[in-house]
């Protein structure tokens, strides 16, 4: 009896050489992504501090991020059905930036909440239009 399936290594090789390009940037994205938000915690207690801020008020921070985030992440993804994965993902692309380069420049509590909102909704929205684009790709 055997307990562990033998691999077949060549079709184990077959399936990684048949991984799309696309398929391959998709997830290239979402691990870049995931480790810009990894960073981002150290990055905060650094601007709070900058900004004279309590580092007490940098998880209200991450609170509003993750909301945006959350409430984001799958109207974008039905979005992207609709109107094109590469289009919105472009736009949510925007809006990321967009909040990462204003939180940047702000100079009070709430103008920096409020665009790390913004960045948290871009950052949703970017996983659910990429997740709709991999989902795709991996059709049964």
């Amino acid at each position: 009896m055997q307990i562990v399936p033998a691999i077949d290594m060549a079709a184990a090789a077959r399936g990684v050489a048949a991984i799309s390009r696309p398929h391959l940037g998709a997830v290239l994205v979402l691990v870049a992504v995931d480790r810009a938000v990894m960073i981002l915690r150290w990055v905060l207690l650094l601007r709070a501090s900058e900004l004279g801020l309590a580092a007490a008020l940098v998880p209200l921070i991450l609170v509003a991020m993750n909301v945006a985030y959350a409430t984001s992440a799958w109207p974008v993804g039905v979005l992207s059905d609709r109107l094109g994965r590469k289009r919105i993902f472009l736009v949510t692309m925007a809006v990321y930036l967009a909040g990462t380069t204003m939180s940047a420049f702000s100079v009070d509590f709430w103008p920096f909440a409020a665009f790390r909102f913004l960045t948290g909704f871009g950052i949703g929205g970017e996983y659910g239009a990429i997740n709709s684009a991999i989902d795709e790709l991996n059709s049964a």
